[in-house]
């Protein structure tokens, strides 16, 4: 593999409104991660649920992977894919202004309105002193935020990223897909994966076992989109065809394309992922999904795919 580098670690959080369950487990891991910062001399200060759900599937992968948080790191990096996550905190914010003028703003939700805001919080908290960065591009934006970490870990200018996607589906996010035309019934919800990835260097030695790995990404746009995300991350990867073990897909709408591809080359059946409704974190918690799936004691081959509302595509493959 050209461009390989290892998973160290993986964190994820998803709750669903409703979902006693899920509530009750992450305030008992959310209170059990700030008695453990308050231990080391830091206090975690954030505001809205998708900061929260976020630090949490950080901390998990981080701690998986070895790196101590709160960190200090300056060669530690993090990644965020996040788009709709922040729009119920926009169209508040815009509906106070609008009703109550600028008193009616809370200070402390204005700063979440800008794409950047809750990876710099992420950063802040988990003292991650090395770069970051934010992509916006829909449900492929978590799928972009491991293609540069990988980028920033084979440049030199990281030892290790914690890359990912969070999402926070709000009622005021829901209504505005409902008067665009575009209707989901899946309720309100909340989830974050992030990957930890060290570079190439420490990819396991011989005799230590397979250790995951992301070893490709693509992009498509336009009528082909998925077919040419696929091939130019198969390409990017230097694997074949034949070689793909289990193909899934990250978000709805692209499995017929993948599909169609796949009878070329004999692929296996394109398996749902069951968080393809999660947004901007569908990516990196479809990987998640593959990498436990996937697990054995040679080497399989993952392929995610999936599109955005915006003829846009991206494919990434892992090895397990």
């Amino acid at each position: 593999m050209r461009n390989s580098v290892p998973i160290l670690g993986v964190g994820l959080v998803k709750i669903r409104s409703g979902n006693a369950m899920e509530e009750r487990r992450f305030g008992e891991r959310f209170a059990s991660a700030g008695e453990t910062f308050a231990r080391a001399g830091k206090r975690i200060r954030l505001f809205h649920r998708i900061e929260e759900v976020a630090f949490l599937a950080a901390w998990d992968a981080a701690q998986e992977s070895g790196l101590s948080v709160p960190s200090g790191d300056d060669r530690a990096g993090i990644v965020l894919g996040l788009d709709e996550g922040i729009d119920g905190i926009r169209a508040r914010h815009s509906i106070a202004l609008r009703d109550d003028g600028p008193k009616g703003v809370s200070p402390l939700l204005f700063p979440l309105t800008a794409h950047n805001a809750v990876t710099a919080q992420l950063s802040i908290a988990l003292d991650l002193r090395g770069e970051s960065f934010t992509f916006c591009g829909g449900s492929v934006s978590g799928a972009a935020a491991l293609w540069a970490a990988r980028w920033m870990l084979h440049d030199g200018r990281a030892s290790i990223v914690l890359a990912g996607g969070a999402t926070s589906v709000e009622k005021e996010f829901l209504e505005g897909l409902v008067v665009a035309g575009m209707p989901d019934r899946g309720g309100e919800r909340d989830g974050a994966c992030f990957l930890a990835l060290g570079a190439s260097r420490s990819v396991a030695a011989p005799g230590e076992g397979v250790r995951p790995a992301l070893v490709g990404y693509g992009e498509g746009f336009g009528e082909r989109d998925v077919r040419d995300a696929v091939d130019a991350c198969l390409e990017d990867a230097g694997v074949p065809l034949h070689a793909i073990f289990s193909v899934w897909e990250a978000t709805s709408g692209a499995a017929s394309v993948v599909e169609e591809r796949g009878k070329e080359g004999r692929w296996p059946v394109v398996r749902p992922s069951p968080y393809a409704d999660m947004h901007a974190a569908s990516f990196p918690l479809a990987v998640a999904a593959a990498l436990r799936e996937t697990s054995s004691a040679r080497p399989c081959y993952a392929l995610i795919v999936g599109r955005d509302c915006l003829a846009g595509a991206a494919a990434v493959l892992v090895q397990s």
